[in-house]
Parts: structure tokens; C-alpha cells; sequence
């Protein structure tokens, strides 16, 4: 109705990594459609549980509806898929850093702004290389195909190391190499590094935007 959009309210199970502690408390938040349904507001506590009353403070957020559009198929089909897919993980791994960044309780709108720039550029070059080199490079970032050269090898570790940091694929997954058991080369820039993985355990504090973050990410990938 004009004028009084529906509001409702949900708590939300953060879906945390078995590490053997208790699970924190379910996060509470209202939510309203605006403008035809084209805007989606959000506001949760920060510092407090209680349900808020209003949407507004650090835990509002507005988030608009965009238009799907078709995706694009403008790749270079001249060239063999696996040319296409290399281009396409290389420059995946320059949009996306290594590990997420660790952002405060309450980021400021400049470092919300600047994850979701990442998230526009993830997106533009899906479309831009299109579905099958997507595919392609999740199935050897996964481990579901091999890899035929070292090259292609390091490329999809570094791709696979930023997808298991963001719990898009599981940890056991392993990228699998050529036949050689000589080492990757490390001049590719992908920031990968296979050899040694510290666990980046995330304070509590960080969950909330992270958490939508990592949904963003794991939408774009799994499609």
C-alpha cells in the first residue's frame, strides 16, 4: 500500500565453520519493500539485541533491485576454451584478493562501497567471458578436472584458494595438476599461496557484512 510498506521481522543463524564452540546468538533484523518493490530495506542491532524499531544507525542498509540483464557471450570463441578460461581465472584473481578483508563491527561506507565495487567487477567479467569459461574454471577450481599445463595449474590454485577462503567450495577440494610433479611457477600473478594455508579466523564482530559479502560471491560463482 502507498505509504505503509510491509515491514516484518527475521532473526538470522550466521552459518559458522565447525571449530567446536557455540554458535552465536540469531541476529535480528526488520526488513521493508519500498518503491514497487525495487527497494529492500535491512536494519539490524549493532551493539544490542534488541530488535529495532526504525530503520535507521549503522545497521540500515537500502539495497536496490538492477535490471538482469542477458549474459553476455563476448568472448573470443576463436580461441580454445581453456586459452579463454586461463584469461578469465587470471584476471579473477587480480579483481579478488586473496583472503577477505577483516572490516570492522561498523564499516564505514567508504569499505562498503569498496566490497561491492569487487562484487560489480566479479560480475562484468562473468558476463564478459560468459557461462562455459565460468564453468570451466570452477569444475579445475575444484578439482572436478585437471588441469594440462603448469600454467593452467597455478592459475586455477589461485582461484580455487580465494573460493575456499570465501566458503564458496569446500577446503578438501584440491585442484588437480598435469602429469609433471615439478612445481607451478610463481611468477603468475595470482597472489595463490598453495604451499602454506593459515587458517584467518574471523572475530564474531566481522560476521554480519562478511557473511552477505560471501553469500554475494557464492551466488556469482554458483550459477
Amino acid at each position: 500500500m502507498f505509504g505503509k510498506p510491509f515491514c516484518h521481522a527475521f532473526h538470522v543463524l550466521p552459518k559458522i565453520a565447525g571449530s567446536g564452540s557455540a554458535p552465536p546468538p540469531p541476529v535480528p533484523y526488520i526488513y521493508s519493500f519500498h518503491d514497487d518493490d525495487k527497494e529492500l530495506w535491512i536494519c539490524h542491532p549493532v551493539g544490542s539485541a534488541d530488535l529495532p524499531k526504525k530503520f535507521e544507525g549503522p545497521g540500515f542498509s537500502r539495497l536496490k533491485r538492477v535490471e538482469q540483464e542477458k549474459e553476455e557471450e563476448t568472448g573470443d570463441e576463436s580461441q580454445p576454451l581453456d586459452v579463454r578460461c586461463s584469461r578469465y581465472m587470471r584476471e579473477f584473481c587480480d579483481i579478488l584478493p586473496l583472503l577477505p578483508p577483516q572490516l570492522p563491527e561498523t564499516p564505514s561506507q567508504e569499505e562498503v562501497s569498496q566490497e561491492m565495487l569487487l562484487m560489480e567487477r566479479v560480475t562484468k567479467l562473468k558476463k564478459q567471458f560468459g557461462r562455459e569459461v565460468h564453468q570451466r574454471a570452477m569444475e579445475l577450481a575444484k578439482g572436478a578436472a585437471p588441469c594440462d599445463s603448469l600454467e593452467v595449474y597455478a592459475l586455477a590454485t589461485g582461484l580455487h584458494d580465494r573460493l575456499v577462503a570465501r566458503k564458496v567450495i569446500a577446503a578438501d577440494c584440491q585442484v588437480v595438476g598435469p602429469a609433471q610433479t615439478a612445481k607451478a611457477p610463481d611468477a603468475l600473478n595470482t597472489n595463490a599461496q598453495p604451499a602454506e594455508k593459515e587458517a584467518q579466523i574471523q572475530p564474531k564482530s566481522e560476521q554480519g557484512l562478511l557473511e552477505i559479502m560471501a553469500g554475494l560471491v557464492r551466488k556469482l560463482c554458483c550459477k
